[in-house]
């Protein structure tokens, strides 16, 4: 099968991150797929969006397993928190997919979060920041435009999202309001990984233990 594979948009730290274009993505080769990633796709009713997931689980295993010395196929990837996927044994990695941009960053030993976003009007902006971020990221969001502009709001979404993804937690609880980056102990990075997108990379700088492989 022809298609594009993920390129490498930065790597620093031993962090790396990719990137692809879903539009151009190569597809899942016969047996790459779980039964149950194969099942979550046929149950997105827009054909896009099953094309969309179905090449977004495939370059992620791709990304994996290279790394892990087996086939996509064969590599296991289960639920952790909040129903991020990990792979029990292999590196930490977070991905983000907005539109037809997918980004993953890999990392061994590491806490990390990627999240993107196209950039476009947010109306409620306000009220989210109002609602969702901390007092610091308000004045961060003053400080670098007003809650109404579309890319400096998007710049503090992705960071908070970012944050939360590398944490395990999400927006569904209130306390997610309180979640702040502590800058002695994370890296958060600003990105612009394709034109009309912004996004975030957060790091822990402690090293972190690596999942417990199946069975241990």
């Amino acid at each position: 099968m022809t298609g594009a594979e993920p390129e490498l948009f930065l790597e620093a730290d031993g962090v790396e991150v990719w990137r692809l274009d879903l539009s151009r993505a190569r597809p899942p080769s016969p047996g790459e797929l779980s039964a149950a990633e194969e099942a979550r796709a046929s149950r997105r009713a827009v054909a896009d969006d099953r094309r969309r997931f179905a090449a977004s689980r495939a370059a992620l295993r791709r990304l994996i397993a290279a790394r892990a010395g087996t086939e996509p196929g064969s590599l296991a990837i289960v639920g952790g928190p909040n129903d991020r996927p990990v792979v029990p044994g292999g590196p930490s990695f977070s991905v983000s997919h907005s539109g037809e941009l997918w980004l993953c960053a890999v990392a061994s030993g590491r806490v990390l979060g990627v999240d993107a976003e196209g950039v476009r009007e947010v109306r409620e902006a306000a009220d989210i920041a109002a609602r969702w971020f901390t007092r610091a990221e308000r004045e961060r969001l003053a400080a670098e435009g007003a809650a109404g502009d579309p890319r400096a709001f998007l710049r503090g979404w992705v960071r908070k999202e970012a944050f939360l993804k590398a944490l395990g937690v999400g927006f569904s609880s209130e306390e997610a309001i309180l979640l702040d980056p502590d800058p002695e102990k994370w890296d958060v990075l600003d990105l612009d990984p394709a034109p009309g997108f912004v996004g975030a990379l957060v790091v822990n700088r402690q090293p972190a233990p690596a999942p417990a492989a199946e069975g241990r």
